[in-house]
């Protein structure tokens, strides 16, 4: 209560000294009228009386400037601790409402975790590139983050060759233990996990989940149906080198009507036509330790689909629960080199819903994205000097496509974090990133470079897909002639270059707000699903319909 009076009392007091300075105004024109007047009336007095009324007036008038510039100080200092007070009630306003998620989560019976954290010390690591940046706060930079720092002082084609070929160099696999295989389809609920295959693939996919019926929405069902876990680690996918697949291979998997996944460890090279991963999901996704070298159109897309698009029944089933979705230490180079359509290397839609809000988590992840030669959205090869001519697609998209409630003001996507990820892209018309409907975006120590970019921006609000809440950008990297900008319903409000600070943005209002730089839970959230172990071969799930996505709580992870 103290505060919220000690504020009151400075509006008070701010508009208490309007009102007196404006009578200060008043009074002070009032007498330098009455004594020019007096001065009019008196023409027949001496010159020396004339001069001494009019250094009286003089005199009145410049006592009258000093009170005014006085008070004109006095409510610039009331402004500034009006400011200061703004600023503390809007840090006692989102404590209070943490308070408040963590007592209900409490009454409701569920383990609430904190989204912020005390402070806490993390791994610190300077490099050549973060001397040349030196004031990016390596202190509150985990070993990802410092791994990313370089990334801003070297050329595109540095950055292709430091990140991807390292994963894949350190993969240390038994090639003796592992099996080939071509395409195969595997039908509705029978999914198995599968462990160090190479997939050659000869037809439009290598690895395929069929659609199968979802009850009750479009299709009547048709056979068994998926919604437990199917893991995958280990696996290699590349087109056949002769026939069909050498050309008209879409997608390294294509999965419908899943429930949880994992997807661990896997390198997809050379798809053709369309993706790497392209998951149509109802429960929580872990895509971890892949990569993705020259692919066709996205590295993963990540599509809820429950109800009807277009000529195509619902891919999947509804969400039960908010779902996490995590990509961790992920790495993609040249991605988008022939899709039908400029798009998003990570692309999520529909990652939740208005009645299960999910998190999408981005961390320790990079892209970079300079084609060998210039194309347009469509793959036709142009030259570097045609009006449409690309070397990159875009970086990121979070949309959504379901209709909110009327009335209803929650968000479909609760929380999107990108946490120590580079995205490097080179003459791109589509945007860096582009975020719908999210309530909380997190874009904390990673770095930006749009090289020779038409669309320089990291976009919130570009069109349909939701409104979000608030934007926070914490110690970030963007390098002068190839910066990115935060764009907020097509208006440019800043850099993402922000090494060593943090600000706050609210995205109704644009309004940009600089705060102590923190520690965030949800950087290091642990997704549910860390823990599965998939071993070599193919190993059949259960029979039938598997609804166990209720055993996976959410809210033990914040």
């Amino acid at each position: 209560m103290r505060s919220r009076r000690g504020s009151k009392g400075l509006l008070l007091a701010g508009a208490g000294l309007l009102v007196s300075l404006a009578a200060l105004a008043q009074d002070g024109g009032d007498r330098g009228e009455r004594d020019l007047t007096e001065l009019e009336r008196t023409k027949l007095l001496s010159a020396e009386e004339r001069a001494a009324l009019r250094r009286r007036a003089a005199e009145e008038a410049e006592r009258v400037a000093d009170e005014l510039e006085a008070a004109a100080e006095e409510l610039e200092r009331l402004a500034k601790s009006a400011g200061e007070a703004a600023a503390a009630a809007r840090r006692r306003a989102d404590a209070a409402r943490e308070r408040a998620r963590l007592g209900r989560g409490a009454a409701a019976g569920r383990r609430t975790e904190s989204r912020e954290i005390p402070p806490a010390s993390r791994e610190s690591a300077r490099s050549a590139g973060a001397t040349a940046l030196a004031t990016f706060d390596a202190s509150r930079a985990d070993g990802w983050a410092a791994r990313v720092v370089p990334a801003a002082t070297r050329s595109a084609a540095q950055n292709k060759a430091a990140y991807l070929p390292e994963v894949r160099a350190r993969r240390g696999w038994d090639l003796e233990a592992r099996t080939g295989m071509s395409s195969v389809t595997h039908k509705p609920g029978a999914a198995p996990d599968i462990g160090d295959v190479d997939f050659t693939c000869g037809w439009q996919w290598a690895l395929n989940v069929a659609r199968g019926g979802v009850p009750g929405l479009d299709e009547p069902l048709d056979g068994a149906f998926k919604t437990g876990h199917v893991d995958l680690a280990r696996l290699t996918f590349q087109p056949e080198p002769d026939g069909f697949g050498a050309t008209g291979m879409k997608w390294g998997m294509r999965r419908y009507n899943l429930g949880d996944v994992t997807v661990s460890d896997c390198d997809f090279t050379g798809i053709p036509k369309e993706h790497g991963i392209y998951d149509s999901v109802s429960g929580h996704a872990l895509y971890r330790g892949n990569t993705f070298l020259r692919i066709g159109g996205q590295a993963i897309q990540f599509a809820h689909r429950a109800g009807s698009y277009g000529q195509y029944g619902a891919d999947n089933l509804p969400y039960t629960a908010p779902p996490l979705i995590v990509v961790e230490d992920c790495h993609a180079v040249d991605v988008g080199l022939r899709a039908s359509r400029a798009a998003f290397a990570w692309t999520f839609f529909d990652p939740g819903s208005y009645a299960h809000p999910g998190t999408v988590v981005l961390r320790g992840c990079t892209l970079v994205s300079a084609w060998p030669s210039t194309r347009t959205s469509g793959g036709e090869v142009v030259g570097p000097d045609h009006p449409r001519a690309l070397r990159s697609s875009g970086g990121l998209v979070v949309t959504h496509y379901g209709e909110a409630p009327e009335g209803s003001e929650a968000h479909p996507t609760r929380d999107l974090v990108i946490d120590a990820c580079l995205f490097d892209l080179t003459m791109a018309e589509q945007a860096v990133a582009a975020v719908r409907g999210v309530e909380a975006i997190l874009v904390e120590d990673s770095v930006f470079i749009a090289r020779e970019h038409r669309r320089p921006y990291f976009d919130v609000d570009d069109a349909g897909g939701g409104a979000s809440g608030r934007v926070v950008i914490q110690n970030c990297i963007s390098p002068p002639g190839a910066e990115v900008w935060l764009r907020i319903r097509g208006r440019k409000i800043m850099s993402l270059h922000t090494p060593g600070k943090r600000f706050e943005i609210d995205v109704a209002t644009g309004l940009i707000e600089e705060t102590e730089p923190r520690d965030t839970a949800l950087t290091r959230v642990v997704s549910p699903l860390a823990a599965r172990a998939v071993r070599p071969g193919i190993h059949p799930q259960p029979p039938g319909h598997v609804d166990d996505l209720g055993v996976l709580d959410f809210s033990a992870i914040r």
